[in-house]
């Protein structure tokens, strides 16, 4: 009876710091716009969501990794095999450190031929655009492989710091931009106060799975054929 309950409390916690998580992510989604159309003009607006979806495509490199890692994390951590749980952990940031080298190197290829594929861009805003969007690309491809230890966290059932890190420096980050706009109208500037938040939630995440097993091992030999393939299974 008393496993169960424990059971139902980690459940029940665990979901409520997802729904927090997605609300906050919401909150800034619906919010941010609101107040940037009336500091930015109808083009800067447009880039400013232009260089928003370019950072975001990144993330469909994740293919679901950091739901893999916290699967094995949990099954090793059940089975009190460290070694497991470390060859799992290796493994996965190796291919997300792969992923994101990846989503930079495209990041820069669209930098490059930027004035080819936006021709009518303002020539003023041009400039901006591709700073923030090479911004927010290197940003985007950190997060990849930081995002192996919010799947670290989730396999040990504890939701509620990829909620906090994430959904409070998403928070953290509107409020900041809120700020900034009312100084500087530059996209690089704006790009970089958001990648810098982004960043600290990806930092975040790294601390506290340390905190919670300070012994974690991330070695290039831990690395495994077999786990490379039931990850990428």
């Amino acid at each position: 009876m008393i496993v169960l309950k424990r059971l139902g409390f980690t459940v029940i916690k665990n979901a409520l710091a997802n729904v927090v998580r997605g609300c906050a992510s919401a909150v800034v989604a619906l919010v941010l716009p609101h107040f940037l159309t009336r500091d930015l003009s109808v083009a800067q607006y447009s880039a400013w969501v232009l260089m928003l979806q370019f950072a975001a495509w990144s993330n469909y490199l994740d293919f679901g990794l950091q739901t893999a890692v916290a699967r094995h994390v949990a099954k090793a951590m059940e089975r009190r095999d460290s070694d497991l749980r470390d060859r799992v952990i290796s493994t996965a940031f190796l291919l997300l450190l792969a992923a994101g080298m990846l989503a930079l190197l495209v990041g820069f290829v669209v930098v490059w031929k930027m004035p080819l594929l936006f021709r009518s861009a303002p020539p003023t805003l041009l400039g901006e655009l591709r700073g923030g969007v090479l911004i927010l690309s290197a940003t985007s491809a950190a997060m990849l492989p930081l995002s192996t230890f919010s799947g670290i966290l989730i396999g040990l059932h504890r939701n509620e710091f990829p909620a906090f890190a994430i959904g409070g420096t998403r928070i953290l980050g509107a409020i900041a931009i809120l700020c900034l706009v009312h100084y500087t109208r530059s996209l690089v500037w704006l790009a970089l106060c958001l990648g810098a938040f982004n960043l600290l939630g990806g930092i975040l995440q790294y601390g506290l799975a340390r905190w919670l097993l300070p012994d974690i091992r991330i070695r290039r030999h831990l690395v495994t054929s077999r786990i490379t393939r039931e990850l990428a299974h």
